[in-house]
């Protein structure tokens, strides 16, 4: 019996000590999350950033001090840009004004 409760006194802390889903994200201090998709393959789109909300076309990239990769997550902040036509028409046309590649 005794033993049974020192083991017990052993696990019940670890269950309380344990991991969160959250200790393994990184911080972001900018406004929106998403992830860079490659849709070069779709007629009149090129990359685009997707999170769980919506869908992104960019017009800056060329502006950006990375390329983007598939896959690849970033935060950022935009513009969105109301004067722009869009062959793709897979989301909202934007300018990114600041953006963190999260690692």
């Amino acid at each position: 019996m005794k033993k049974k409760l020192y083991a017990l006194g052993l696990i019940i802390p670890l269950v309380f000590i344990g991991c969160d889903e959250e200790d393994g994200n990184v911080e972001c201090d900018l406004t929106t999350h998403g992830t860079i998709v490659d849709c070069t393959g779709v007629d009149g789109c090129g990359v685009l950033v997707q999170n769980d909300i919506e869908t992104f076309e960019v017009l800056n990239w060329a502006e950006m001090n990375f390329m983007p990769e598939d896959g690849m997550e970033i935060c950022f902040d935009y513009n969105v840009e109301y004067d722009w036509a869009s062959i793709c028409m897979m989301g909202s046309m934007i300018t990114i004004t600041d953006c963190q590649v999260l690692e």
